[in-house]
This record gives C-alpha cells, structure tokens and sequence, in this order.
C-alpha cells in the first residue's frame, strides 16, 4: 500500500512567497521556539521558506513517500496587502504535476476574495493545465467565515467540478497563528452550512478540525460521506496520545476509512509523523484502549484511504 501525504506545500521565496511574509514567518516560528527541521541547531530564517518541488521529491525520497498532493496556497495579510503574501502559481503546481506525474498531485490556488475571476482561474487549472483538486482554500487567511456568503460562486464552481468528475476540495479549519483569523470562522461546523447549499461538493477537511474542533470536525464526516478528514499538523498543538485518541474515536464510530495522514511539509519534518504514527498500533494494544488501532489501520490512515479520495485506484 502506497504512503501517501495528502497536504504539503512547495513555494519559492521572492516569487510564490514575498521576502516581507518570509521574515514575518520566521520571526514568528522563532518566537515560539521552533527550530527549523533542516538544520535543527539553529531556529528558522527567511530563506528556508524557499522549498521547490524538487526539495519535496528529495524529502519524500528520503523517508519513504511515494506520492504527495501539493496544494496550492493564496491568500494577503489584510493589514498589509501588498507585500506581505503567499501567491503560489497554478502554472508552478501544474509544471511539477508534469515534471513528475507519479508522484506529485497538484491543487489548484483559489484566491477566497476573487469571485468571478477565482471561478474563471478554477476552470482554467482544471481544465486547461490539469490539476487534480482545488485548495488549500482558506477565507479565514483574508478574516472570512467558512459560510461567508462571498464564498457562494467559488463552492458552486467546485460542486459542479466534483459532479462532473470526482475533483476534490481541500479546505483550511480548525487554527491558525494569524490573529486576523479568530476561530469561530475557521471552525468545520460551518461546512455544514456550505454543504447543505452545495451537497456535491467533495471535501477533506484540513487539519481535522484543529483548535478545539475535533469533535465538530468528526460528526461533519459522520453526517456527510462525501466529507474526508486531513491530520495534518496535529503534531504542532496535540500530544501523539491525544492524535491517537482522535484516530481511536474516527474508528469507534466507522469514519477511519476517511482519515488521511498528510504532513503540510515543509513545517513539518515527514520522519517524526510517520514515526509518532507507526507507533500507535503497538501503543493501542498496550493501553488495552478500544478500539485498538490495527496496523492495517495505520497502513491504511498512511495511504490507502488517500487513495479513495484521490480516486487513484
């Protein structure tokens, strides 16, 4: 069974990332004590935020990866619009879908403040360069809600997509370190809203509900089979004995076939997750907890379920 990480990033500093962004960044993971995984001596600096598709490759090589979906990433600091920002390219994402087509699985940019002309860019990357997926689509990185009504043409354009030909949504909840971006309007009890006026919609549901929303994020998947959850992260504000509860929980409750492991590389070194994750098998049947997690379980969690969602099978 293949491993595959359903959530990562790749940008280049000074064109899909600005220099000003990359330094607000850095300082910020600084600030919090984290130590930037590939030189673990030292904390982050600006130009670590350079991560090309062939930084991803090397990565997943490296820790035994076979496939990553590279999501695309838009969004503007609203106090300061033009200068601090992610913009990653789709003709980027679509030229590293082409450079290595089995490995790579590239989603497409979505600007949440574009309406018309977010639609028109939907199409063009879906349609006209390929890409398999739309997102990371985050309205809570520009202040909106998750229902914002704004967001109305872009859902629709994305349900229609997913009808036609099974294209997926990847949308940001749970938190985020900006303080623009409160958590009640990143919270996934709001896609019920969204998926009550657009039920076609194909969603994984990033980060699992992060920021105390575990428990929404998993009745969201409960009531909506066309709803998958992202674990992506947990590792920044969960302990590996509360990641494994919440897979436990998805378990008890059938919805573990729709939990997928993803990484949002580069914050995350690949190495530590998957090794937190292997363990949860053994740690499982040592706590005698129930449900136990099986390793097939794990195996599964790591890929396979990836595998349904992403229609590769």
């Amino acid at each position: 069974m293949s491993v595959i990480d359903i959530h990562c990033h790749i940008w280049r500093y000074g064109l899909d990332i600005s220099e000003a962004y990359a330094a607000w960044r850095a300082n910020l993971l600084s600030e919090q004590g984290e130590r930037c995984w590939r030189e673990p001596s030292r904390t982050w600096r600006k130009e670590d935020f350079h991560i090309t598709y062939e930084d991803c490759i090397e990565n997943m090589d490296k820790n035994g990866v076979d496939k990553t979906v590279i999501e695309g990433f838009h969004y503007r600091i609203p106090s300061s619009p033009k200068d601090k920002w992610i913009i990653v390219k789709n003709d980027y994402l679509a030229e590293a879908q082409n450079k290595y087509p089995d490995r790579l699985i590239g989603f497409a940019s979505v600007d949440p403040l574009g309406g018309k002309q977010s639609v028109q860019e939907i199409d063009r990357a879906v349609n006209e360069l390929g890409l398999k997926g739309i997102g990371e689509f985050a309205p809570s990185y520009v202040g909106l809600a998750l229902d914002d009504p704004i967001l109305d043409p872009i859902y629709k354009k994305c349900e229609e997509l997913a009808r036609e030909r099974g294209i997926p949504m990847s949308i940001h909840t749970g938190f985020c370190w900006y303080p623009w971006s409160p958590l009640e309007k990143q919270d996934p009890a709001l896609l019920w809203h969204v998926l009550e006026k657009f039920p076609g919609l194909k969603i994984k549901v990033d980060h699992a509900g992060q920021g105390g929303t575990w428990d929404h994020a998993l009745h969201l998947a409960l009531a909506w089979p066309n709803v998958y959850l992202d674990f992506t992260i947990l590792s920044m504000t969960y302990s590996p004995f509360q990641i494994m509860g919440f897979l436990q929980h998805a378990k008890a409750v059938g919805i573990l076939n729709r939990c997928c492991w993803g990484t949002d590389y580069p914050d995350v070194d690949r190495k530590d997750d998957l090794d937190m994750y292997r363990k949860f098998s053994a740690e499982s049947k040592k706590l005698s907890r129930e449900p136990v997690l099986t390793e097939e379980d794990i195996k599964a969690f790591l890929g396979g379920n990836a595998e349904n969602f992403l229609e590769l099978k």
